[in-house]
């Protein structure tokens, strides 16, 4: 499992082999299903995408944003 420490350096490592996980719990089913292990790409620490974010009508709510943010 690979876990960034930033954005850009995530955005980098994106491909067909990885898959993203932030929590997990659907990608280790799916994982538990093959006979091949994946490339993990972790998201889970990236503090740019736990973030709300309000401009004019929008609200945007990063990916990883829980529910105590």
């Amino acid at each position: 499992m690979v876990t960034p420490k930033n954005l850009k350096k995530a955005l980098a490592l994106i491909s067909e082999e990885y898959k993203v996980i932030a929590g997990g719990t659907d990608v280790i089913i799916e994982l538990r299903k093959q006979n091949k292990p994946a490339k993990l790409l972790n998201i889970s620490q990236l503090n740019e995408l736990k973030k709300i974010k309000k401009t004019n009508n929008e609200i945007s709510i990063g990916s990883t944003t829980s529910i105590t943010n």
